[in-house]
C-alpha cells in the first residue's frame, strides 16, 4: 500500500534534489515523485512513511505538510 507525503520546499529544485539525495542516500525506494511549484510530492511505500517523515523534518528548508 502507497501513502503519500507532500513537502514544501523553501529553494525549489535545490531543495527537491537535497530531499531525493537524502531519500537515496539512506536507500529507500521512491514510487513517485513530482514538483509542481514549491511542493514536492512522494509516493511511498507504508512501511517506510515514518523513517521518511523523520527523515525529511529534519532538513531546515523543507516543511512537511
Amino acid at each position: 500500500m502507497e501513502r503519500i507525503l507532500v513537502a514544501k520546499l523553501d529553494n525549489g529544485m535545490d531543495s527537491c534534489l537535497r530531499v531525493l539525495s537524502v531519500l537515496r542516500n539512506r536507500r529507500v525506494p521512491i514510487n513517485e515523485f513530482n514538483l509542481s511549484d514549491n511542493d514536492l510530492t512522494l509516493k511511498i511505500d507504508e512501511n517506510n512513511y515514518n523513517d521518511v517523515h523523520l527523515f525529511l523534518s529534519n532538513l531546515a528548508d523543507i516543511k512537511i505538510q
